[in-house]
């Protein structure tokens, strides 16, 4: 991994055509996503050199119209941003803003085979060159905006994972969205977003503990529950209902189940059912999580602060 990981796309852009020979005259750029860099018509680099950019989007007779007028001058430094069509220019590619879809440049391979440099800034590329050796599983391209935007931020991320997963084992989907958690939550040990290596009802102790003890959006919730489920209920049947019903209604079940408990009052799932405590507090149907109930709340009740933030 880089000693210095660049904050973002354009920070990575700067970095790499700074570093480019003092001699060199014509740098390609592809920016499938278009928004990623946004260069003015002459750009300046950090070490004060002047660049004329020239766009290419498939837009061949405009591109070459324009190119044709630059200076013949062999010392012009240029740079020719190659980036996908809008749909209103192709009816090829249906977005601009999947990653994974080529760009045609054919029509410019002239211009291309003379070129001093390439810089691809496709994210998957970005990450190649920042942290050599990782595969990058297909769902990188869902969350490219957010990574592009945060790099450092993934990268750190990236090293905390691999402190707990070996770098033998491939990154997966699940690995992802994790990074994704913990850039949002880069104050969140890593270590709260991780559920392999537990055992099931350890590993809905652990989200339950991060959904109540952290201030997590809702959509951050539920990637973690997908997560969570997801390395649970293949071992555990039993536990898939406490990973289909909401946070807060668990905690008000838990809350009324311990009460009872406490006070040791025989049978109290039947009490609770019977007396239709909870029928005006929650939209599910309780005697799903009857299997379990206990051994959850036997998790629950070793973990004081757990306890704490669910009961208090």
């Amino acid at each position: 991994m880089r000693t210095r990981i660049p904050s973002n796309i354009p920070d990575y852009f700067e970095d790499v055509i700074e570093t480019l020979p003092s001699a060199a005259t014509l740098a390609i750029v592809f920016d499938p996503r278009k928004e990623s860099l946004d260069l003015p018509n002459k750009y300046r680099d950090l070490k004060g050199k002047e660049w004329v950019v020239f766009r290419y989007s498939g837009d061949d007779v405009r591109f070459r119209r324009v190119y044709a007028q630059k200076p013949p001058d062999p010392n012009f430094p240029h740079i020719v941003l190659v980036s996908l069509p809008s749909k209103k220019q192709s009816f090829i590619f249906e977005s601009t803003k999947e990653e994974g879809q080529l760009i045609d440049a054919s029509f410019i391979s002239d211009i291309l085979e003379k070129a001093d440099w390439t810089i691809d800034l496709n994210l998957t590329a970005v990450l190649d060159k920042l942290v050599p050796d990782e595969m990058w599983p297909d769902n990188t391209k869902l969350y490219q905006e957010e990574i592009g935007r945060n790099l450092v931020a993934f990268t750190s991320a990236l090293e905390e994972l691999r402190r707990e997963v070996s770098a033998s084992r491939p990154l997966n989907k699940n690995h992802l969205k994790t990074l994704v958690l913990c850039c949002r939550h880069p104050e969140i040990p890593i270590t709260e977003f991780l559920f392999e290596d537990l055992d099931p009802a350890s590993i809905l102790e652990r989200y339950l503990r991060a959904v109540f003890s952290r201030k997590l959006k809702t959509e951050d919730c539920e990637i973690l529950r997908e997560l969570a489920q997801e390395r649970a209920t293949p071992i555990d049947k039993d536990l898939i209902p406490w990973f289909q019903e909401e946070p807060v209604e668990l905690a008000t079940f838990l809350y009324c189940f311990d009460i009872l408990k406490r006070y040791q009052v025989v049978n109290p799932f039947i009490q609770l059912n019977g007396l239709g405590i909870l029928d005006f507090v929650l939209d599910f149907d309780t005697s799903k999580l009857r299997n379990k109930i206990d051994e959850v709340l036997s998790h629950i009740a070793a973990s004081q602060d757990l306890l704490a933030n669910i009961f208090g």
